[in-house]
């Protein structure tokens, strides 16, 4: 690569940079004013802001649990239980998030009955959504590093004693950051893809075919949590945790 392009390569990084600081600071700017909004009980000011920064591609944490509880302040109960999924699929760990969404939940009229999974499932499950993928990824790195640390120490010493000590460690480390590693994986495909939705519209028919003459099964209602398994067209094929499915048109789903 010859002077120019370097530095052709440069001006274009050094750009890229302004204008991710410039779109971060205008979103952080516009979250400040939307939560001054909140403050002052206009939550409907508040909400279109929140959402203007959402659809610039921010996320945090933060900013779906500020918009969960705008939703739930006017009565929108089914997108304000979409935020606080959304919030908890970011940090499964914060309590305030859980708790909002548990009392948010408590209003919906579907009270859909849940299929307990396997102790394995269920521990497997808890173990993943114990931290967020960045925190299991900066735990991988580390024990990475530090397992790298007591192999230098196993060539280095000059005592066996050292030398063994150094190679289990080492061996030990570097079998906790694959561990860790998977976890951070499968943390962040979950993230990617839950396959999950909520129920938008105050009421849906569900159907047996992805089509208006589909034979009606059951209704669901506003805020109920269903699984997405299929999708053609303008459907959506639902199921729920009572192993009841069916389809429904996509526009009335808000993605997890």
């Amino acid at each position: 690569m010859n002077l120019n392009r370097l530095k052709y390569l440069f001006f274009v990084l050094m750009q890229i940079s302004f204008v991710s600081d410039i779109v971060s600071d205008n979103s952080l700017s516009l979250f400040d004013q939307a939560n001054q909004h909140y403050t002052k009980g206009e939550f409907e000011k508040a909400i279109m802001l929140y959402d203007s920064i959402n659809k610039s591609g921010f996320q945090s944490e933060e900013l779906y649990y500020n918009m969960g509880n705008a939703y739930y302040k006017i009565k929108e109960i089914g997108k304000s239980i979409l935020y606080y999924e959304k919030a908890k699929k970011l940090n499964p760990s914060n309590e305030d998030i859980a708790f909002n969404l548990a009392l948010a939940n408590e209003d919906t009229s579907d009270k859909l009955a849940i299929k307990n999974p396997m102790l394995l499932s269920q521990f497997l499950t808890r173990l993943v959504d114990l931290m967020s993928e960045k925190a299991w990824s900066i735990l991988c790195i580390t024990l990475f590093a530090f397992s790298l640390l007591f192999l230098l120490i196993y060539f280095i010493s000059n005592y066996s004693r050292w030398k063994q000590i150094g190679f289990y460690v080492f061996m030990l480390l570097l079998i906790c950051s694959f561990i860790v590693f998977f976890i951070a994986k499968t943390k962040y495909s979950k993230t990617l893809a839950s396959g999950e939705a909520i129920i938008l519209t105050s009421s849906v028919t569900v159907l047996g075919a992805p089509s208006d003459l589909g034979t009606k099964l059951f209704i669901l209602h506003e805020g109920a949590k269903v699984a997405i398994t299929d999708k053609i067209g303008d459907y959506s094929e639902i199921s729920i945790s009572s192993d009841k499915t069916g389809w429904v048109k996509t526009f009335v789903l808000g993605e997890i």
